[in-house]
């Protein structure tokens, strides 16, 4: 099936419209202001205190994620609540998690801890939707032991709102070395422009029948996050000053979703990668069957690890040169505000979180060492990046 410029505009659209909002806070419609019912009484001043005796825990603080690694999130959530007596509901929210996590808390549903990226926790914090962490007990030490990006990520009007789950570039390009070798490519393309021209030179060569398997996937951190990601890569400007979009059939937006129906057109890029899961995707390339792949950094583990690929050892991403490669993402825990928030529960809610995103009961970074050393997950803590167990 041969997709138009018309229709595949429509579908970056439909896909989209939610990614380029996270992405680009300043530039979306302001949600409107909650009520009293919803945000509860003011904390301001409250001491808070991270001794909560347990015969004062009476009922469960409700923790709402994605479907990633279910059972290492249970297994913490046990290990949190056999540490300090507490009561915790865990429950995965399949599908556009953003989506669904927005109109539950435009709903007044319960959620005490979620996640979420930096864009769409600034719009929530803004408004009044979210505590933040300026009262929290170790927030001094939360903000002198995370790396200046990730704390700016975690910063609004001057306020730390989340604390870190993971960090990771988006979209960095892996490659497939043997098939790279079989092809005879002595040397990597430094721009996206120059990616695309590679894969169409490689076309047939080095015993691949597509040079590269864009994210596409239709997620809600797919075809759209990598539309808007390769568009700040590239300068491509999605919004004018005044914050209306750059669309039109004109536009650069355009033309870059024009080059990419080119790349399924001529078969550079398979179709069926609009319909592939993540799973699947990163699997697909970790097989061996293409040149070229936009994927999260820390797949990098998939793709060298022999138990799931077939180019362990034979994987690298793409240098960068002449532009970027993606971007970099920061998954964060927030706390949303609800109307039977006092002092007690908040100071729940912050242990919560603060086991979860900074120190465990023993003031080490336990969780975090755990994504970091199971996964290659980043998590804003470049002491981290020394602890022998994490090197090896």
């Amino acid at each position: 099936m041969e997709m138009s410029r018309r229709s595949l505009i429509k579908m970056a659209g439909v896909f989209g419209a939610g990614l380029i909002a996270n992405y680009l806070a300043g530039c979306v419609p302001k949600m409107g202001a909650p009520s009293q019912a919803l945000t509860g009484p003011s904390l301001a001043g409250v001491n808070l205190t991270g001794a909560i005796p347990r015969e004062a825990i009476k009922d469960e603080l409700a923790m709402d994620g994605w479907a990633f690694e279910v059972g290492i999130v249970q297994e913490l959530i046990r290990h949190f609540s056999d540490a300090y007596g507490e009561k915790v509901a865990y429950a995965t929210i399949p599908g556009d998690y953003p989506s669904v996590m927005e109109s539950m808390m435009i709903n007044r549903a319960r959620v005490d801890l979620m996640y979420s990226f930096p864009a769409v926790a600034a719009r929530f914090y803004r408004a009044g939707l979210l505590h933040d962490f300026e009262s929290f007990w170790d927030a001094p030490a939360v903000k002198a032991q995370l790396s200046e990006p990730v704390r700016r990520a975690a910063t609004v009007d001057g306020k730390l709102i989340g604390l870190p789950y993971f960090t990771s570039v988006e979209n960095v390009v892996y490659t497939n070395e043997l098939s790279l070798a079989r092809a005879g490519a002595p040397s990597y393309p430094e721009t996206w422009q120059e990616l695309y021209s590679k894969a169409r030179a490689l076309k047939g060569k080095g015993g691949v029948d597509y040079p590269l398997l864009h994210k596409w996937i239709p997620t809600w951190f797919g075809i759209a996050e990598t539309f808007v990601q390769e568009c700040l890569n590239r300068n491509i400007a999605l919004f004018d000053d005044q914050g209306q979009p750059l669309f039109d059939e004109n536009s650069e937006a355009a033309g870059l979703l024009e080059e990419w129906r080119g790349l399924v057109v001529d078969k550079i890029v398979p179709e069926f990668v609009l319909t592939m899961s993540e799973t699947d995707y990163i699997d697909s390339f970790a097989r061996g069957g293409y040149h070229f792949s936009p994927q999260q950094f820390y797949d990098g583990k998939v793709m060298n690890d022999p138990a799931r690929s077939n180019i362990a050892g034979k994987s690298r991403f793409l240098p960068v040169t002449k532009q970027p490669w993606g971007i970099l993402n920061v998954a964060m825990y927030l706390l949303p505000r609800q109307k039977e928030d006092d002092a007690n529960r908040l100071s729940r809610k912050y242990r919560l979180a603060g086991y979860l995103g900074f120190q465990d009961e023993k003031g080490e970074l336990a969780v975090a060492k755990r994504w970091a050393i199971n996964n290659a997950l980043g998590s804003g803590y470049p002491a981290l990046l020394d602890d022998p167990e994490v090197v090896a």
